[in-house]
């Protein structure tokens, strides 16, 4: 019997969560509201086993991989991934150079939610 989820494979996830362009409507602030899409949805769906690759491709992000990276993992509940999300978080400067305040908006809700997870 199969256990792995039905669909794409989870490197070809992956990929297609780099190629994704944070765009959107701000929500009460300088930054872009993130929502769930096709690709976010499909990676959420694999659950809490899919957080050590997430983690592994943060520290080689850019910015937009970095917000939905972020965001999944907070929707995962991944208090396991918070030093790295703080590790992200000292490299906001140069992330960020250019851009609003989407990442740091993300790494924030992480990083106060997480605690209670």
């Amino acid at each position: 019997m199969d256990d792995q989820p039905r669909g794409e494979p989870l490197d070809v996830l992956l990929d297609r969560l780099r190629g994704l362009r944070v765009e959107g409507i701000g929500r009460g602030g300088p930054h872009t509201g993130i929502t769930h899409n096709e690709v976010t949805r499909a990676i959420l769906a694999r659950g809490a086993s899919v957080v050590p690759r997430l983690v592994q491709r943060l520290d080689q992000s850019g910015f937009d991989e970095a917000v939905y990276i972020v965001f999944l993992l907070r929707e995962l509940h991944a208090n396991s991934a918070a030093s790295a999300v703080r590790a992200l978080q000292s490299r906001l400067g140069t992330l960020s150079v250019g851009r609003d305040l989407t990442l740091r908006m993300q790494i924030e809700y992480f990083l106060r939610d997480a605690p209670s997870w």
